[in-house]
């Protein structure tokens, strides 16, 4: 008599893989992923990890590497408000690191990128003011606007005589160190010399003058008497007003640059720079 034969579905023994299915790629990720190790979806919201599971080697490295993140993220939130403050308080145009320990001290400078992404707009633009301001102090042929509390200034060259602020837009005059729209440099320092007499303030800019003439700082132009000033370089000068060409220091009264002329220099400082 035969018995019959009962099958049995082998794959049903096989003990089940732990872990997660990816909803989006049906991988099976081990439990402790916290996204598909193929496709980097979330792993589902109501899993649990297993009570009994034990991760192997790889995933206990895994884990230990994520806790070193985590960490890290802390230590930099930490950290990246202190550098926030060091950029506000800095009067320099270069932030230095400010980590020292009993060891080492960072001699590194802060990058411009690295400052943007750590204060707002308004730090930045502010931070980006001071860095002007500083560039300004150290330049030796910088010119400050002369409208009241107007931000903007120049480098200038020897052979310019006008400055028109970019921010203002006042045409200041690099010769009388002043803005005069509408009168030329020796209207204006006459106008100056009479209003000395009873303005204060036009007292104190021609007691000033007069003070750049005495050291040196300035001079008479030979031909129309205003005074004159050289900005820098070469030891020739043009008259704003009269054209007269002149080599710088007192005693050249030719009423016009003549150097080297029968051999003879117009004044003994000039360096036949023309």
């Amino acid at each position: 008599m035969n018995s019959p034969v009962q099958l049995v579905n082998l794959s049903s023994l096989a003990p089940a893989q732990a872990g997660w299915a990816c909803s989006t790629c049906t991988f099976i990720n081990k439990p402790t992923r916290p996204g598909c190790e193929m496709c980097s979806s979330d792993r589902p919201q109501g899993y649990i990890v297993p009570e009994e599971y034990k991760p192997d080697e790889t995933e206990k490295r895994r884990l230990q590497g994520e806790q070193d993140s985590l960490q890290q993220y802390n230590k930099v939130i930490n950290h990246r408000e202190c550098l926030r403050q060091v950029v506000n308080c800095c009067e320099d145009p270069e932030v230095s690191c400010p980590y020292r320990d009993e060891i080492y001290a960072c001699n590194s400078k802060l990058q411009e990128r690295e400052i943007r992404a750590l204060v707002s707009q308004d730090e930045y633009n502010r931070f980006l003011e001071r860095g002007l301001v500083v560039a300004e102090s150290r330049s030796q042929n910088s010119y400050h606007c002369r409208t009241a509390d107007c931000k903007g200034w120049c480098i200038y060259e020897d052979s310019v005589n006008e400055f028109t602020c970019p921010i203002c837009f006042a045409q200041n005059c690099l010769i009388c160190k002043a803005i005069h729209d509408g009168m030329n440099c020796r209207q204006y320092q006459d106008d100056l010399r009479i209003r000395a007499q009873n303005d204060s303030a036009a007292r104190q800019t021609t007691d000033m003058l007069k003070t750049l003439v005495q050291t040196g700082d300035a001079m008479y132009c030979p031909a129309c008497q205003i005074i004159v000033q050289k900005k820098d370089g070469c030891d020739w000068i043009r008259c704003t007003m009269c054209q007269t060409e002149i080599c710088w220091g007192p005693g050249d009264t030719t009423g016009g640059c003549q150097c080297n002329i029968n051999g003879k220099k117009c004044d003994p400082r000039c360096q036949n720079c023309h």
